[in-house]
């Protein structure tokens, strides 16, 4: 009576989520894995004790199902089961484990059987599950330790093309939101000056110029708010380094590079998350669409304590 009352709660959660109930499902379970009457004979070898089937295997439906983890008492794996050597009590565990199962891809919020949906061709997944963010990058996209950042990839055959991830520290100032910097033209103005500093060259005759080509707030498939901001540098230098006056200096220069710096920031767990990724102007232009699709696969979030 008690087994039947836990089928029966079962049974209405199941029919709650719009699941199959347990009794269905091990009903169809047993259809296709017919369970036969088993005879044993004990045959003595050497003193010990063997156990030997006599019923006949059905050739249909064969079944292989090996109990993980489980072992003899002197050691031997178990042989594989096969529908004849199946008994109710395992069938019946077998639809309670498939049921919980999908129940609990259910209520975590996905599709059953498929809690986990693999990257796109051509990319791989950047999973940081101790600060909360994850973002997809071309498989051809090396990683480097050595550079100080959270993490770093570099495109192995074209050096100016790289991205990094960079997390402000817990301890440091609070973001209860994305909107909380301002606005996106404002955080985008905020990061020229920022790179301007980064870039700034001690060298006499050169000089570099920050456009902000894009800025825009957009939400992500996950739901949290992102800023995506474009920055353009342009480096110039002169060739005339014996060159005496201003004008003599801007008569000789020459552009040295001109690089698209592509960032993407979010916030959780009170904490700023930026996503930068750094190209050439000329790479940009035929190269925009992974690039965009790098940024918006950025995503954070939450982390439980």
């Amino acid at each position: 009576m008690a087994l039947k009352n836990v089928f029966e709660v079962e049974d209405r959660l199941l029919s709650f989520f719009g699941l199959p109930s347990l009794i269905n499902m091990t009903t169809h379970a047993m259809s296709i894995c017919p369970v036969t009457h088993r005879t044993h004979r004990t045959h003595r070898t050497r003193g010990h004790h063997r156990w030997r089937s006599t019923a006949k295997v059905s050739t249909h439906h064969e079944l292989s199902l090996v109990a993980a983890g489980s072992l003899r008492e002197d050691g031997s794996n178990p042989p594989a089961y096969t529908p004849s050597t199946l008994s109710r009590t395992q069938l019946l565990r077998s639809a309670v484990a498939l049921t919980s199962l999908t129940l609990t891809s259910t209520l975590a919020g996905g599709k059953p059987a498929l809690a986990f949906s693999p990257p796109p061709p051509g990319y791989q997944r950047h999973e940081d599950k101790l600060d909360g963010y994850t973002f997809l990058y071309p498989d051809s996209w090396s990683p480097v330790t050595s550079s100080g950042n959270d993490c770093f990839y570099r495109n192995s055959f074209n050096a100016e093309e790289n991205l990094f991830v960079d997390v402000t520290s817990p301890s440091s100032s609070k973001y209860p939101s994305i909107d909380s910097l301002g606005s996106p033209a404002e955080v985008a103005e905020r990061l020229r000056r920022e790179y301007l500093d980064e870039f700034l060259s001690t060298r006499i005759g050169v000089r570099r110029e920050g456009k902000v080509v894009d800025a825009v707030r957009r939400e992500g498939e996950d739901g949290k708010a992102y800023y995506d901001v474009r920055v353009r540098i342009v480096s110039y230098a002169s060739t005339s380094q014996l060159a005496v006056t201003f004008k003599e200096v801007e008569e000789n220069m020459v552009k040295e590079f001109e690089r698209e710096y592509l960032t993407t920031l979010g916030v959780a767990n009170e904490r700023l998350y930026s996503l930068r990724i750094q190209t050439s102007s000329a790479k940009y232009a035929s190269d925009a669409e992974r690039l965009d699709a790098i940024r918006t696969s950025f995503r954070v979030k939450e982390v439980v304590v």
